[in-house]
């Protein structure tokens, strides 16, 4: 099995060995192919889980050619739901027109692509989970992800200026209100988590 040669210290003992007509393959690579191999024991352990989980190999696989997958629907799609739901989670507080949740909604509303709460929404539709389920994890995950990018990008940090075009949620409510902010949508992500367990 040809595992290509681009370590440098596999090249030159390739190129010794080639030279002394000796066997092509190095230790490196013997290790290589040793580590990339599937043990025997993972294959039958995941095989099983795809059976209790009744999803087999083939619907993984499967693709229909005669209607071929819209990525930019669903996309759109699920960035809708998501974005509703997320609505939902952040209007449920009565003092939503105060400064701290204008600013909470500044960072989880400014133009993302929601691609980490889809991929969440994407693996719950692989196991045949209900969406109504996975949904408040989804949130949870788009919501630590806008309470990372306020805070990296405060003065103390990356000291960006703008965000997606717009300025940074620092520079519009301030440092210190957008650090709180940031710890809301973090604390708010574990409520949404916790509720959902209940």
């Amino acid at each position: 099995r040809d595992l290509g040669v681009s370590d440098p210290i596999c090249q030159r003992e390739h190129s010794r060995r080639a030279q002394a007509r000796q066997s092509p393959h190095c230790s490196g690579c013997v290790l290589t192919a040793k580590l990339i191999a599937v043990p025997r024991e993972f294959e039958e352990s995941f095989g099983a889980m795809l059976e209790y989980t009744n999803v087999s190999s083939a619907i993984l696989m499967e693709s229909n050619s005669a209607a071929p997958f819209d990525t930019e629907g669903y996309l759109r799609r699920q960035a809708s739901l998501i974005d509703g739901a997320l609505e939902v989670q952040l209007a449920r507080y009565p003092g939503e027109s105060q400064t701290l949740f204008e600013a909470l909604r500044y960072g989880v509303f400014s133009g993302g692509k929601r691609i980490r709460p889809i991929l969440t929404l994407a693996a719950g539709e692989i196991f045949r989970a209900d969406a109504k389920h996975v949904l408040p994890f989804a949130c949870a995950v788009e919501l630590i992800h806008a309470y990372s990018l306020i805070h990296d990008d405060l003065p103390a940090l990356d000291n960006d200026e703008l965000r997606r075009g717009k300025p940074t949620a620092h520079k519009v409510y301030g440092e210190g209100m957008a650090l709180l902010a940031g710890d809301a949508l973090l604390t708010e992500a574990f409520r949404i988590m916790a509720d959902a367990q209940s």
